[in-house]
């Protein structure tokens, strides 16, 4: 047996902190406390570099047992809160000399207790009222993106209209802090963007589910799941009706769902109601969305999110590729063993019973427990009925989502670039170079902070989740994938004009006037940026055709100013978190920090790129707090 700990989500650790007492001798009568038993979840494991093993998960504690014998101990384990110590001996072959050191095992690293001595942790059942742990809102009425500008200039600075919505907020996003019927946001606790949350009553609980949710000290939303309830089976319409339509347009799902395919149809799930508060002809007003159609929006949105982090989040395990074959069964294990049921603010309120029914539903075809509907409500079928119009916008909007959150891992790659550039210039050296080298060097270190993004292979398996969200949408608008590739489009956008690199070979020559026998260099950072500029020019290209048929879907007039390069990485600002406690630094957009650094305002558009002499001031965002980069 091997214990492994560390800190899970939302918990932390004071079990046999600062215990120095010598260790007690265990002896057959001794009564062991397994306190949180059912916080317990064990699950078998296996892969090409690790062979079968069974795999408790408790609490910050991870558990493994590679030797088949031990595995009836693992699993009896979990099944008892009290047990005498002999008692443990029948559960495997070998008895007491088999298990003692079991036992002892699981005493010294806090999971087992001696039932005589104190014991932190609790030993009944807690279901009580919790408070909640979001920060007070910060707006009083509910906005919508016809307040576009008013919005974005609020938290990034700088205005922009509505018709870019879905260039800086992601597809799964953008409905968040709408209103439904029931006076709750579509986001509830997680709206995006964070300052835009409003304040609603909300009975908070401590959650009494087996699993690692149980007892935890995060809270779960009583009140969204009552919603839920009464409104599930017309949600289990919804799902069941999205999932037929995404066969149909993707029928190689039929014989095995990818996680790729799962995310996708559960963006179109989010889609539908989405569609609906977005298009202009037919609207639903803010405040008169149908619960079923904002409940399901959540609920399918926890499944979203988990395909997201198996493709993105190489946090307790590796990322997998998007063609990765996905079942139900798997992607529950897959939360559980991850903490996915936890966030920042709470626990998700979903019993089991219901995740496993949703999953049955959705990814196996079945019929849900409680049956069917007699019949749907009016909002509900006429939703339905613009289903192919909203897939196609869900679907438009994860190719904006890929096309422009590109910029993140290429934009990382361009500044690592740099870095080696710099280290590798052995030439004369000056104030200003060394100075540019160490604001090189900070940067570097920020990427390292804000994601998982300092490692080149890393870069390019997010590069390579991109592509292939951006070319299975495309198949599903049209029944043929893009030509050529997101990919190749951006790993060779046409160059900038010559005029344009001796521009910024001067640039670099003036700012490092100081360098003797440079010029060496200053072309190579002017390749450098040179390069840096194509690559955005051309996600404008792409990004602006996705938005162009996004706008003609919805029936929006065009916007009339233009989307600049630096527009493409508001996503950033748009992402500052209203909690000061979780600060972290972000890493600026290339183009204007380098540009900035050497005195220059650089603004590139899909028809071309100007260079001014003065620095352009970054916008002053109202909140400047943290970045979630990485977990997009």
């Amino acid at each position: 047996m091997t214990t492994l700990s560390s800190e899970a989500p939302g918990e932390t650790s004071t079990e046999n902190e600062h215990d120095t007492s010598p260790a007690r001798t265990l002896d057959l009568d001794d009564e062991l406390l397994f306190p949180l038993s059912k916080a317990a979840v064990a699950q078998y494991w296996e892969d090409e570099d690790t062979p079968r093993e069974l795999r408790i998960f408790y609490r910050q504690h991870e558990i493994s047992f590679d030797d088949p014998a031990q595995w009836p101990f693992g699993e009896t384990l979990i099944k008892h809160s009290r047990f005498r110590a002999g008692d443990a001996a029948g559960w495997v072959e070998g008895g007491w000399q088999q298990v003692a050191p079991l036992l002892q095992g699981l005493i010294e690293a806090g999971i087992l207790h001696y039932a005589d001595e104190e014991v932190a942790l609790p030993l009944t059942l807690r279901h009580e009222e919790k408070q909640t742990l979001l920060d007070p809102a910060r707006v009083d009425h509910g906005k919508t993106w016809d307040d576009a500008e008013e919005v974005i200039a609020r938290i990034s600075g700088e205005p922009l209209e509505t018709g870019y919505v879905e260039l800086v907020i992601p597809i799964f996003r953008v409905a968040h802090m709408y209103i439904d019927a029931d006076n709750r946001q579509v986001g509830e606790a997680n709206v995006f963007p964070p300052a835009m949350r409003l304040d609603r009553p909300t009975l908070w609980r401590t959650c009494t589910y087996s699993g690692t949710r149980y007892q935890a000290d995060l809270p779960m939303n009583v009140t969204a799941l009552r919603i839920m309830r009464t409104q599930w089976r017309q949600m289990m319409v919804i799902v069941r009706r999205v999932r037929d339509a995404y066969l149909a347009r993707f029928p190689a799902a039929r014989d095995a769902w990818t996680v790729g395919d799962i995310e996708r149809m559960s963006v179109c799930v989010l889609a539908l109601p989405t569609y609906m508060l977005m298009r202009v002809e037919g609207r639903v007003a803010n405040g008169r969305l149908h619960p079923a159609l904002s409940s399901a929006f959540r609920l399918t949105d926890g499944l979203r999110m988990l395909m997201h982090h198996m493709l993105f989040v190489p946090f307790g395990e590796p990322t997998r590729s998007s063609t990765t074959p996905m079942t139900g069964a798997e992607a529950h294990a897959y939360a559980e063993r991850n903490y996915s049921f936890h966030t920042a603010q709470g626990v998700c309120a979903g019993p089991p019973a219901m995740v496993d029914d949703f999953l049955g539903v959705i990814l196996d075809g079945k019929d849900p427990m409680g049956g069917w509907p007699d019949s749907l409500e009016p909002e509900v079928v006429e939703a339905l009925d613009d289903l192919e119009a909203a897939m196609d916008y869900g679907l438009l909007g994860l190719q904006a989502f890929g096309s422009v959150f590109s910029l993140f891992p290429t934009s990382t790659a361009g500044h690592a670039e740099l870095h080696e550039i710099l280290l590798a210039w052995k030439g004369s050296d000056s104030p200003r170079l060394e100075a540019l080298r160490d604001r090189s060097a900070r940067i570097q270190e920020t990427t390292a902070d804000v994601g998982w993004l300092a490692q080149d292979s890393f870069r390019k398996s997010r590069l390579a989740a991109y592509n292939e969200m951006y070319q299975q949408c495309g198949f599903g608008l049209t029944g043929q994938y893009p030509e050529p590739s997101l990919y190749e489009r951006y790993e060779n956008p046409p160059p900038l004009p010559p005029a344009t690199l001796a521009e910024l070979e001067r640039a670099f020559a003036r700012h490092l006037h100081d360098l003797e026998g440079g010029e060496a260099l200053f072309g190579q950072l002017a390749a450098w940026l040179g390069r840096y500029i194509a690559f955005v020019q051309e996600a404008l290209r792409v990004s602006l055709d996705v938005q162009a048929n996004i706008n003609a879907l919805l029936g929006r007039q065009p916007p009339s100013r233009p989307f600049q390069g630096r527009d493409l990485a508001r996503y950033i600002n748009m992402d500052k978190s209203v909690d000061s406690k979780n600060e972290r630094r972000e890493v600026p957009f290339l183009i204007d920090d380098i540009a900035r650094y050497i005195g220059l305002t650089i603004d590139v558009t899909v028809d071309g790129v100007a260079i001014f002499e003065g620095a352009r001031k970054a916008a002053p965002a109202q909140q400047q707090n943290s970045v979630a980069m990485a977990a997009e």
